[in-house]
């Protein structure tokens, strides 16, 4: 049986899942990268190296102003065209017309809402590339590398003390490590044993200072090589270490430099998933959902209780960064800015405003969260996480949401439901003029304030990417835009549509406006 990466689109499953089942089918060991916050290239180029093919579904990607395709899936197809590993390609129709230039000739089409068209020469495609994966022409790397890592570093004492940390995070992991420096990696272009040490290395980490040098020149023959390689290059302007597409992190401080690098070399040790084996064991629908939902990472604070519906107060993000840029932003749109006319009309604009700029300036993708809401803990993404990871769930975004509408001095609620084997979160804020006296609601309650204008609530995942209807929304809704989103009055629609609905019940009703003034 063969090992074959698979590159994919983690959003649209619908069209994972067709695919999936026909490599099902087929004598296929496809393995995937669980969606996680960690962009590491690295890793990526190792699987390439020990795989003995490579699969890519490469559908649209719509954005506010052109339609495109994912820059991460068109890295993966990079490296695999630098490995020269046996390939397969479907690509969505007008994609591949649009961006001809960007693709092999060897892409195969698919049409985006009708994957099935082209059936027939999908399952031809995959049975001519198993026979081409028992060519002996192609051998893969696996099996050759024993944990060994090469360090690679310009001769400059700031530099050097950064690889001396890595050195010693390596040597932890009980990896044999080798360090070019200075004089050693000015003979790069001539010397063929720093080549072979190169590709014989599980890893190599590039320590690169702000000027062009001959580590430079190393980490071109390492990446013509598709050979696996963390790349840190010193810029103090740096603001953050998040890494680019290509894998380059920028840092300004040694310690950002070794968090950045532990993140990058944590995730690099962390396997891949058998997609195949699992849609056999499930089905594929199931399989593509499982490696879709990010792999979550212990975050202290960031764990929550499904029962408590005040403890959520706790997991608001009102002086992140991230939730001010996104307020200044709609205090600069409304006139005489925020918290001075306090018109149930302003207030509702604030609210489609805030909204309205997180759909089309972030590219959020609604998943589920891992552990369900009924379980005795549930982890709660807060606003730094948003910035390196687009994906979230219904109460993340709900936290997210009143975080903003407080941020902006609006009065927040957020709704939790039960219904019929889940739990869903809404959120919104109370209208200026209603006393809000209330200490329990039930749903009647809710329900009439609601049709009052006294509350106004809304499906906060309307801003996030879903192929399906996560709430009240419906499937037709959902398709009414490239993108998978609602507008605001589809998504406030979605939350009447929800709370109307006879089986749904009412676990709470937080106000979070009114908590935050509670003292402690």
């Amino acid at each position: 049986m063969h090992q074959v990466y698979f590159s994919h689109s983690y959003r649209d499953r619908s069209i994972n899942s067709y695919f999936l089942d026909r490599f099902v089918r087929s004598d296929f060991s496809l393995i995937a990268d669980q969606k996680s916050s960690t962009w590491c290239v690295a890793k990526l180029e190792r699987y390439m190296l020990e795989s003995s093919g490579f699969v890519s579904i490469i559908p649209r990607r719509a954005s506010t102003d052109k339609l495109g395709y994912s820059p991460y899936i068109g890295h993966e197809l990079s490296l695999a065209r630098r490995a020269s590993v046996p390939r397969l390609l479907f690509v969505d129709n007008i994609i591949l017309e649009r961006f001809r230039d960007d693709f092999p000739k060897d892409a195969v089409p698919f049409v985006y809402d009708e994957p099935g068209y082209y059936a027939t020469l999908h399952d031809s495609a995959i049975k001519n590339f198993r026979l081409k994966l028992h060519e002996p022409s192609f051998t893969p790397l696996a099996h050759r590398k024993r944990k060994k890592a090469t360090v690679i570093a310009p001769k400059n004492k700031e530099l050097l003390e950064a690889a001396d940390g890595v050195d010693v995070m390596l040597a932890a992991s009980d990896y044999d490590v080798t360090r070019f420096t200075g004089e050693q990696l000015r003979s790069a272009l001539d010397d063929v044993r720093l080549l072979e040490m190169l590709r014989c290395s599980d890893i190599c980490v590039f320590i690169l200072g702000d000027r062009f040098s001959y580590a430079n020149v190393v980490l071109g023959m390492a990446y013509a090589h598709c050979i696996p390689s963390v790349r840190l290059r010193f810029d103090r302007r740096a603001a953050d270490t998040n890494p680019d597409v290509n894998g380059l992190i920028r840092w300004s401080k040694v310690d950002d430099l070794i968090t950045a690098f532990d993140e990058q070399f944590d995730d690099f040790k962390f396997g891949m998933q058998e997609a195949v084996g699992m849609a056999r064991s499930t089905n594929s629908d199931d399989a593509v959902r499982d490696i879709s939902r990010s792999r979550r990472e212990e975050t202290a604070g960031s764990f929550w209780n499904p029962n408590d519906g005040d403890g959520l107060v706790k997991h608001l993000s009102m002086d992140h960064p991230y939730v001010e840029d996104r307020v200044n932003r709609v205090k600069n749109e409304i006139v005489g800015g925020l918290g001075t006319d306090r018109s149930r009309k302003t207030c509702m604009e604030i609210c489609r405003r805030l909204y309205d700029n997180l759909r089309k300036r972030d590219d959020f993708v609604y998943e589920l969260e891992p552990q369900s809401m009924m379980a005795s803990s549930q982890q709660i993404r807060k606003a730094r996480e948003f910035d390196a990871n687009n994906s979230a769930t219904c109460i993340d975004l709900a936290c997210l949401f009143a975080s903003l509408l407080e941020k902006a001095y609006q009065r927040s609620v957020i709704v939790v439901l039960d219904g019929l084997g889940f739990a869903h979160a809404i959120v919104g804020y109370w209208a200026p003029d209603e006393p809000n006296e209330h200490q329990q609601l039930d749903l009647g309650t809710v329900r009439g304030a609601l049709m009052r204008g006294d509350l106004v609530l809304f499906e906060s995942t309307g801003v996030a990417h879903s192929e399906k209807p996560v709430g009240g929304e419906t499937e037709e809704e959902r398709r009414l835009t490239d993108d998978r989103k609602l507008d605001f009055s589809t998504a406030k629609k979605a939350a009447s549509v929800l709370l109307d609905d006879s089986n749904i019940g009412l676990r709470f009703l937080v106000d979070v406006h009114r908590l935050r003034k509670i003292p402690n």
